[in-house]
């Protein structure tokens, strides 16, 4: 008699190939995934990659991306494809991997080179002849198009909708978009390759396939309600709080719980981040934690003296709270900006300080301001989630070796070149990374306001006061005659503010007077700081953004100690044209001839 389902592993790239569609029903909630999750899952991979194999396994480390329930009673087909079974459970990870696929196909498309054997197909599915295209993953009818014109259809991860008037589901889809893009770009082409035939060969699946939507709610039920899904902290604790001696084991049992109850659904990371700051990233977490618990001393040991402070410093950075010194507030606001950041790639060196230094406030503000300057430092430069990972991890080594921190050989120090490439990056970082130039717009804000405003990264998006496109015969062009200047000064930092949605939206390619009018005319009463400074303004020319350019540099420089050494910066050039661009340059020329 049949059960009604089946389970079995898979290949993510298996499964993301023919004969496999998807389909998100309705009655699913929208997608609600983050950077801060994507971030995550990013993060996972790149380390997953680099990790060694067990012992057990083959020559490459494998990753588990869990359970994979599907509807399949009812496929839905479209005309000249096969058929679309619901997503019953799964469908934020199946969400954000396509994004992630999609990105890096566009990536290495625009590099000539060759993609990965079947990377475009876990997009976009063969295309029948004389069909339209279909895709692997259908969305929900309210985002569908949406997804398809800006993440599965070749290049499209690479434009901007051309409205702002977005809804928050394609706010999210956007944004994880955008951050997955900018932790991708400037890596080698044979990088991105490797890291997309991981995630298509050794990322591993349990596709579960129910037959009948009550039958898969019944399993939806048992592996979300019935208790939550055996995770590695769950393997842990049967191992490690069996060992323990009985007199001491109610104790050890208390603190796990209370640890468990306290950090929520960050307790499984938790477990990563000791083997992190104890050990080493790239370590098999299981083994790792193993090998931390038997330099400790033990499982007691461990638990007590390991455990439960890690797991009090784990929440206080994910809250950004501190209470009881003078440096409270500033050790906060530091803590916000790094959890800006979407990665957890800074938490294991700051564990480890907090546990070693928590009586000590100043000495935290000291090394939170240097481990901040660092994570900002290493997304300007445009550094890979893998080698971000390394270079905290020499942090971690050089707290336990007691290398100060103000050493010129410390880990958290920048060297000249360093220094160089920053400030160049800085002067046309919209351009290099949307989702960091927004970032270091918001804490410059914070800056010029003199204290942490708490403005949401989704609320306000980054608006340029001299239009991408200036209209042929607007004011602008006269402000701006000469085209190269005009492009320099567009994407320059001094160009830019934070809006509303909207505002941006409504401002777009308007004259001053019009602009102006939507960013301080309306009803809403919160202009940040850095807008605000432009009210009562009557021009707009080269020179007012190039002295604004080296005023907000001349903050950040004083933010991030960036000017500690003199440093001969090259005047920024504007980046070099597209295939795209020479092409249409081209035709131009043509058609005046």
């Amino acid at each position: 008699m049949s059960s009604g389902f089946t389970a079995q592993p898979l290949a993510l790239g298996r499964l993301l190939s023919d004969p496999f569609r998807f389909r998100i029903p309705s009655f699913q909630r929208p997608y609600s995934w983050t950077t801060k999750e994507a971030g995550q899952l990013l993060d996972d991979l790149t380390l997953a990659l680099e990790e060694p194999a067990d012992d057990t396994a083959s020559s490459s480390c494998e990753y588990f991306l869990g359970a994979m329930l599907l509807n399949t009673a009812t496929p839905i087909a479209a005309a000249g494809s096969a058929p679309a079974h619901d997503v019953v459970d799964g469908q934020q990870r199946l969400v954000t991997l396509t994004i992630l696929l999609a990105v890096l196909r566009d990536l290495l498309a625009r590099t000539d080179g060759e993609l990965p054997r079947g990377l475009r197909e876990h997009v976009e599915c063969p295309k029948a002849s004389g069909q339209p295209p279909t895709y692997r993953i259908e969305l929900r009818e309210r985002e569908r198009d949406f997804f398809k014109r800006h993440v599965q259809e070749p290049l499209s991860t690479t434009t901007l909708p051309e409205t702002d008037d977005l809804t928050e589901v394609e706010k999210r889809i956007l944004e994880v978009r955008e951050y997955l893009a900018a932790e991708l770009k400037g890596r080698d082409p044979q990088e991105l390759a490797r890291i997309a035939s991981f995630i298509g060969q050794q990322c591993q699946v349990a596709l579960i396939s129910a037959e009948g939507i009550d039958r898969a709610f019944r399993i939806f039920t048992v592996l979300n309600d019935r208790g939550r899904p055996l995770q590695r902290n769950d393997i842990l604790k049967a191992q490690i709080i069996a060992q323990i001696d009985a007199s001491a084991r109610a104790r050890a049992d208390s603190i796990w719980d209370g640890t468990d109850a306290l950090l929520g659904p960050d307790f499984e990371q938790l477990f990563s981040h000791i083997r992190a700051a104890e050990l080493s990233p790239k370590s098999q977490i299981i083994t790792g934690v193993r090998e931390v618990i038997a330099n400790a001393g033990g499982e007691r040991a461990f638990v007590e003296g390991l455990l439960e402070p890690y797991g009090r410093a784990f929440h206080s950075l994910r809250h950004a709270q501190h209470a009881g010194s003078p440096r409270s507030a500033e050790i906060r606001r530091l803590l916000t900006y790094l959890g800006w950041l979407g990665s957890a790639d800074w938490v294991p060196p700051a564990l480890l300080w907090w546990r070693l230094n928590h009586a000590d406030p100043e000495k935290l503000y000291a090394f939170l301001q240097a481990l901040e300057r660092l994570a900002y430092a290493l997304r300007l430069l445009g550094i890979g989630a893998d080698k971000r990972a390394s270079r905290f991890h020499a942090v971690v080594q050089a707290i336990r070796r007691g290398t100060a921190m103000d050493d010129p050989k410390s880990p958290l120090e920048l060297g000249r070149d360093d220094l160089r490439n920053i400030l160049y990056n800085l002067r046309n970082l919209h351009l290099r990374s949307p989702l960091i130039c927004k970032l270091v717009l918001l804490r410059l804000n914070d800056e010029l306001a003199g204290s942490l405003q708490s403005l949401s990264a989704t609320d306000f998006t980054v608006e340029h006061v001299l239009p991408q496109k200036p209209g042929r015969h607007s004011a602008w062009r006269e402000w701006f005659p000469v085209a190269e200047e005009r492009e320099r000064c567009t994407n320059s930092i001094g160009n830019l503010i934070l809006v509303r949605r909207r505002q941006n939206e409504n401002a777009r390619n308007r004259e001053l007077p019009e602009k102006l009018e939507i960013y301080f005319g309306g009803p809403d009463a919160d202009v940040p700081a850095i807008t605000a400074e432009l009210n009562g303004i009557s021009q707009w020319g080269p020179k007012h953004v190039m002295a604004r350019e080296q005023r907000l540099l001349d903050i950040i420089k004083s933010i991030w100690r960036l000017d500690n050494q003199k440093v001969d910066v090259p005047p920024a050039k504007p980046p070099p044209p597209t295939k795209r661009q020479v092409a249409a340059r081209a035709l131009k020329f043509l058609a005046r001839s």
